[in-house]
């Protein structure tokens, strides 16, 4: 397999981002082009077919949505050696490697990205960002651990002893609503959507480690090289990061948005201000794993030799 060794200079752009510049397009520019875009189902779609979709729909195009993980469709790009069903893909962090391996995205050029001008440079063409398995990670951290060294923090999960590990972040929300659980490691977004359907939830971003408290936990889009609607998935990308979308998308589904403008307008939100951290600096200095110093293998055979015996 081909190795590449910077796969976010294709990645390109970071999704957790809110600006406002619109993409020039023309009535009619994308007559008769369907755009496919692999992202999560639920809410995640819900915000792209309210927003983005009806502006697409209006330059003539139409999108079409695979809906599943990231991991899911990962592994469809590899059962069908990077010949993609879609054109535009979500992509954890934690996946940047595993793309690294590969030859399956094409550059995104970003001068169709004028909505980048608000994106510092780590949120595109980077290498070293955290997501994915974040949660866990942040565990690692406190318990004493890194990236290389995880038992201490399989050691403090099995000390935990918790009632379930979830494989949804959606299953804490339904379990908060029915009163299953009272506590759960989980991202704030979730918090707020289980505090918009009626849960008396609270918040609290741990302290990793002395001056590093909580965890970002970022993604990525890439535009797949097999994809022949280039110039529709650089309009999508661009129009991902809107502030209109990304405001919905915050509210919604619990996506958190850096740029200042989107986070100043976020504060005018009760329950964000009360349960997102919104200061940047705090949020600058959250723990972000460095995935190139993980060994996927070694975490799922420990994961496995600690808590499920």
């Amino acid at each position: 397999m081909k190795k590449h060794k910077n796969p976010l200079a294709s990645l390109g752009l970071a999704f957790g981002l809110s600006l406002g510049v619109s993409f020039s397009a023309t009535a009619g520019e994308f007559d008769g082009v369907t755009l496919k875009v692999a992202t999560w189902g639920g809410s995640w779609k819900a915000n792209m077919e309210k927003i983005i979709v009806p502006k697409f729909e209006a330059l003539g195009g139409k999108i079409e949505f695979v809906t599943g993980s990231p991991a899911a469709n990962f592994a469809k790009l590899v059962a069908g050696r990077g010949r993609a069903p879609f054109d535009v893909m979500e992509v954890l962090d934690a996946q940047v490697g595993d793309f690294a391996q590969v030859d399956y995205l094409q550059p995104i050029n970003l001068d169709l990205i004028p909505n980048k001008v608000n994106l510092q440079p780590f949120q595109y063409n980077t290498t070293y960002v955290g997501s994915g398995l974040a949660n866990f990670g942040g565990v690692i951290y406190a318990a004493g651990g890194d990236e290389q060294n995880i038992q201490p923090g399989l050691d403090l999960m099995k000390k935990i002893n918790a009632t379930k590990f979830w494989t949804r972040g959606g299953e804490t929300k339904t379990q908060f609503e029915s009163g299953d659980i009272y506590a759960a490691v989980v991202h704030a977004g979730w918090c707020t959507r289980a505090a918009r359907a009626g849960s008396p939830v609270m918040t609290v971003h741990p302290e990793i480690k002395p001056g590093v408290k909580g965890l970002a936990k970022e993604g990525w889009l890439g535009i797949m090289k097999s994809s022949k609607n280039a110039k529709a998935a650089h309009w999508f990308i661009n129009e991902y990061l809107t502030t209109d979308f990304q405001y919905e998308y915050a509210i919604n589904s619990g996506v958190f948005p850096l740029n200042k403008d989107a986070i100043e307008k976020m504060k005018g939100d009760e329950i964000n201000a009360k349960l997102m951290e919104l200061r940047p600096d705090a949020i600058s200095s959250m723990l972000r794993l460095d995935y190139s110093k993980v060994d996927k293998t070694a975490w799922i055979d420990g994961w496995n030799k600690t808590l499920t015996k």
